[in-house]
């Protein structure tokens, strides 16, 4: 991705030179002073949408990140993390994603397993604002350190926003379609893998909420995971698997709603009748849908949004 933003640089300065050998002499000051009014920065934003994103994730590491990164890591895992970061600005075809995806899940994995937690609370947040204040956050293309349970723990997850972007810049559709159902269901400041609650949940405290079927956005998710899944295969399975899983679990299984019991079953009988399900899961929301009907009887609570709920 630095190449583009070097091969604007040297289009803009071709360009600047063509224009000084070219025009009037005798109204060069007058131009000199409008490009300096111009700056670089302001031509490669208006150049293209997709240049900010480039120009602040730079994939270059100094010794500095490099001793930062050994304070809480083995150093074994430097290497593959500059390889990981170099390779997301060479990415070609939405194959070349996937690979590339699946090494950034593995690379996840194996730094979070190394970060232990913490006894007091916000103690972890000491390695999120060191890698925030350094710059080296910025480097990662979407791999983000953050603290969970009260920043008593540290987590590495992913940027679905930045996937989605790295994903449309590739050729092929597979990769986009992917991101697209991710962002959807982890939302525009979600973080992905393990932690945070997903578009259908509304959080009221550290660790719960209620539930918000009735709004449509399981029924989306769902409709679109289907046609994924008829268009592509299985090729993500294992990282879109588990988010319908949770929205499943959404519908029949949380106790706790923010909306009214009319609102949820609507949305419960376009899930049955829109989407592809095992009759396991039919069975279970037609369970669901019937206790909606007496929710207090049944130990759910509704109408969360108004208050007075436990919120899970």
């Amino acid at each position: 991705m630095k190449k583009l933003i070097y091969l604007s640089v040297l289009i803009l300065l071709a360009a600047c030179g063509e224009d000084k050998s070219e025009g009037d002499k005798t109204a060069s000051n007058q131009e000199s002073s409008a490009k300096d009014s111009i700056t670089l920065e302001d031509t490669l934003v208006s150049d293209s949408v997709e240049i900010p994103i480039e120009e602040e994730e730079t994939s270059y590491f100094t010794e500095a990140d490099s001793i930062l990164f050994a304070k809480y890591h083995k150093t074994k895992h430097w290497n593959r993390l500059e390889e990981w970061c170099e390779n997301a600005g060479n990415l070609e075809t939405d194959k070349d994603f996937k690979r590339w995806f699946d090494e950034g899940m593995k690379l996840r994995a194996d730094l979070s397993g190394e970060i232990g937690g913490y006894p007091e609370s916000y103690e972890a947040y000491e390695m999120v604002r060191a890698f925030e204040e350094s710059g080296l956050q910025k480097k990662f293309y979407g791999l983000m350190i953050t603290c969970v349970a009260e920043c008593t723990e540290n987590e590495y997850t992913f940027s679905p926003v930045k996937m989605d972007s790295l994903a449309r810049l590739t050729k092929g559709k597979e990769d986009d379609a992917f991101t697209a159902i991710w962002l959807a269901a982890e939302g525009h400041s979600g973080h992905c893998v393990e932690y945070g609650f997903k578009t259908w949940f509304g959080q009221t405290w550290d660790y719960g909420g209620s539930s918000l079927v009735g709004d449509s956005s399981i029924y989306n998710f769902i409709v679109a995971y289907d046609e994924f899944e008829r268009d592509y295969g299985l090729n993500y399975e294992k990282y879109l698997k588990p988010l319908r899983t949770n929205a499943m679990e959404m519908l029949h299984t949380y106790r706790s709603y923010m909306y009214s019991a009319n609102k949820i079953i609507a949305e419960i009988e376009r899930i049955i009748n829109d989407t592809d399900l095992s009759e396991e899961e039919i069975s279970k929301l037609l369970k669901r849908k019937e206790e909606l009907r007496s929710p207090k009887e049944n130990d759910l609570e509704v109408d969360c949004a108004k208050g007075g709920c436990a919120y899970g």
